[in-house]
């Protein structure tokens, strides 16, 4: 089966019902018939259900969608992107190993990772994840490649096929966040690397209506450390409620991924013809572009006077989103982690939803038009 195919026939496990769609089994514990039948299921000898933190039907039936369109051998879900970035660095890196990531990651994992070396895992930061830069970065203390596919806000495009090979050869892992992407637009398992990881908030669940994350993995030997180590004792589950909203969520992935990237072009072309392209920039994937207003001030006249666009803290949503990263989500960083990002005080990031690309392009244009007036662009 094809993408749009997948995305609509996969069978809800547990359901004898014949129900396209899986229930939500909104409870905490799972009641057996003897202590025997419990004890095998905690010791993963049944199969079953005991503990929601643990494993929830609902939940494990977004994780098997996931998996399934990535292409990996097993999923799972946490309670936010950020907690599915925490299970991997967490789960396979100890105190003396290091890590090589991209510079330009989002700001909310440049925290996490600042956070980090307290406990003794370093990081180095490559400008761009090719193999050239992140091969100069290698040390005998590397056990982890972590990249985002597309990097937020730089919108910079990792190597992915170069940093397989480099992992595959050096023995180290390869995880990448692709929630800019999604596997609608690429499947980073089959380009080699070793994690997937989302913020399923996002793209997949598409309407800003739940928080929740997941990391996919290729191979049996990393779901296992995932579920059985610091995910199983870090408490960052999924509600059922939130996995069934990504697991519906799925379903319109690949037509909305399809319309968002469309409108994004054609914005980003509008765009470029009002600011020029060196202000404007799209990388010709995806649904996120960032435009430089030429100072704060700027940024914010336009912001504010923008009518359709809502201003939020979010991409992927069905609607078309602003923000000014460098007084939100990267406000925590410092001058050197912002330029490394590509983040910019005049810079202005947007998440392109699917209203009519015209209306979009006519709500940016009446916004320059009055923030100019104003003495704003």
């Amino acid at each position: 089966m094809k993408f749009s195919t997948q995305l609509l026939q996969g069978k809800p496990p547990f359901e004898p019902t014949g129900a396209t769609l899986p229930p939500i089994y909104q409870v905490s514990a799972f009641a057996h018939e003897s202590a025997e039948q419990l004890e095998n299921v905690f010791a993963n000898k049944a199969p079953g259900f005991a503990y929601t933190r643990l494993q929830n039907p609902t939940i494990l039936a977004f994780e098997q969608r996931i998996a399934q369109l990535e292409g990996g051998a097993g999923a799972v879900a946490c309670a936010s992107g950020m907690a599915a970035v925490a299970s991997v660095l967490l789960g396979f890196l100890s105190q003396g190993d290091e890590l090589i990531a991209c510079a330009g990651l989002f700001g909310g994992t440049l925290e996490l990772l600042g956070h980090l070396e307290r406990f003794g895992i370093h990081t180095r930061f490559a400008k761009q994840m090719n193999l050239e830069q992140v091969l100069a970065l290698l040390t005998d203390r590397t056990k982890l490649i972590f990249t985002e596919y597309i990097s937020n806000p730089a919108l910079e495009v990792a190597d992915l096929e170069g940093l397989a090979e480099l992992a595959a050869r050096r023995g180290i892992l390869l995880a990448v966040d692709s929630t800019t992407a999604t596997p609608a637009l690429v499947r980073p398992l089959a380009l080699g690397a070793h994690l997937v990881v989302h913020s399923s908030s996002k793209y997949i669940t598409g309407n800003g209506s739940a928080i929740s994350g997941v990391v996919v993995a290729l191979r049996l030997r990393e779901l296992q450390t995932l579920r059985q180590g610091i995910w199983h004792s870090m408490g960052a589950c999924l509600a059922p409620q939130n996995a069934w909203l990504a697991y519906i969520g799925l379903e319109t992935l690949a037509l909305r991924m399809e319309r968002a990237a469309a409108n994004a072009a054609a914005l980003a072309q509008a765009l470029r013809k009002t600011y020029g392209p060196q202000r404007v920039n799209y990388p010709g994937v995806g649904a996120i572009i960032t435009l430089r207003a030429g100072s704060r001030a700027n940024a914010f006249a336009l912001m504010n006077r923008l009518r359709l666009v809502k201003i939020a803290t979010n991409i992927g949503d069905v609607r078309t989103l602003a923000i000014h990263p460098a007084s939100t989500i990267y406000r925590e960083a410092n001058a050197a982690q912002k330029q490394a990002a590509g983040v910019f005080d005049d810079l202005i990031r947007v998440s392109v939803g699917l209203e009519d690309a015209e209306n979009l392009i006519a709500d940016f244009q009446q916004a320059a038009g009055e923030a100019s007036n104003g003495n704003g662009l």
